[in-house]
């Protein structure tokens, strides 16, 4: 199977140690050799080693790295996944901060990594002069099924002080990380030498999902995203104050306990029953689905507002038993996974569509879209985050749901 494979390349950092070369640009921009500048050796390393689709994560002084790109790596056009593209800071974390290191920088960026579906993330530093063959460390990756390998090279003990240093035993498996320790571990059988990091990292995405279903025999192939749901009410609702009290429909589950919590009277009843309750008014409203499958079930004849508060987004998993896709063979398994691919885009792309047709219809037949402003959203976020707190306290695997789910929702906030 033909590994798809996304790097992130972090160019964001000051330079400060080579002022004044860095007054007005940022370390990776900084000229070698001539036309070259630093960035060029990690670029150069990736698309010689078959990574073709590269976002560089720009910070400081950038105007001239900015350039240098555009000049020197734009060969995309062509083929949509065989790019180098620039990527400022988004703010998307709460505080709307700048990148505040390597994981928060891919933290921020984690919806590209979602959009592009691949199979491994790589993570290189762009202020390195090495030469490097990228694919032989993917190769170890997927040899060794690992979920992280990192990239190190044997240093004097002497120079630990000035690297992070990784602990690993005989067979290379990390034990831990020692950030500037003279006293840090050496290497197994070499007692005058470590590991020092060099700060490129290969990462497996989709292994939460697998490691959840498996401890059910399945396994996870992939996932179907669609439009955020529009709650159809009888009553305006412009943020969360207006949830106090609201009686509302909705099934049972986080959602619920969250609606609950923000002061909702929720309401537990049969899908087929909504129509009708909301007609006669033993709701106000209804946790139902997008304005198109509103739509489609009447619900904008009997509440005459669509409200969405970004508070669902709908999705499934498909997943299939594991022994039997142990037992087909690579290229099946290929096949599947690419129509698994195929159909979320497409049911994507169609309700998007739907959607949008549905809000003009909704509009004609005078019912009121309310959309809320990205306060009152925060406020119901952080309700939402009080109700996961109460999960993960559940059992591990229910922390690691919630701490994925968390870093979805803060990636994708308005």
């Amino acid at each position: 199977m033909q590994l798809r494979v996304l790097a992130f390349v972090l160019a964001g950092g000051k330079g400060t140690r080579l002022y004044p070369l860095t007054k007005e640009r940022a370390k990776p921009a900084v000229p070698f050799g001539g036309r070259y500048r630093i960035i060029d050796f990690v670029l150069s390393n990736l698309v010689n080693s078959g990574v073709y689709s590269t976002y560089v994560l720009i910070q400081f002084k950038s105007q001239s790295l900015l350039q240098h790109i555009r000049d020197g790596w734009e060969f995309s056009g062509l083929l949509k996944n065989q790019f180098v593209i620039p990527v400022p800071a988004q703010m998307r974390s709460p505080g709307e901060t700048w990148y505040r290191g390597t994981a928060d920088a891919v933290y921020q960026n984690i919806n590209l990594i979602e959009q592009a579906d691949p199979h491994l993330v790589c993570i290189f530093g762009a202020d390195h002069i090495y030469r490097m063959n990228i694919r032989e460390m993917i190769e170890f990756h997927e040899q060794k099924r690992a979920q992280a390998t990192v990239a190190a090279i044997p240093v004097d003990k002497q120079y630990a002080s000035e690297f992070g240093v990784i602990e690993c035993g005989g067979d290379g498996r990390i034990h831990g990380f020692h950030e500037k320790n003279p006293d840090s571990p050496t290497i197994p059988g070499k007692p005058d030498q470590v590991f020092a990091s060099m700060g490129n990292y290969i990462f497996s995405t989709g292994l939460l999902l697998r490691e959840l279903y498996a401890q059910f025999g399945m396994h996870y192939v992939g996932n179907v995203f669609w439009q955020v749901e529009h709650i159809p009410s009888r009553k305006p609702l412009n943020g969360i104050a207006d949830l106090k009290g609201l009686k509302i429909r909705v099934p049972p589950g986080l959602v619920s306990d969250m609606l609950s919590k923000a002061g909702a009277a929720v309401v537990n009843i049969a899908g087929g029953d909504v129509f009708t309750a909301l007609q006669s008014g033993v709701i106000d409203a209804a946790d139902w689905s997008s304005p198109s499958m509103n739509i489609d079930s009447g619900l904008h004849k009997v509440a005459k507002y669509s409200v969405n508060a970004s508070h669902s987004l709908p999705a499934c998993e498909i997943a299939v038993s594991k022994a039997k896709w142990d037992a087909i063979p690579p290229d099946l398994k290929k096949l599947f996974e690419a129509e698994v691919r195929a159909m979320s885009a497409k049911v994507k792309d169609t309700i998007i569509a739907s959607d949008k047709a549905a809000l003009e219809k909704l509009k004609a037949d005078g019912v009121q879209v309310i959309t809320w402003p990205k306060e009152e959203v925060n406020k119901l976020r952080a309700v939402t985050w009080e109700v996961q707190d109460q999960f993960a306290a559940r059992s591990p695997m229910a922390k690691k749901i919630v701490e994925s789910l968390r870093s979805f929702q803060k990636n994708t906030a308005r």
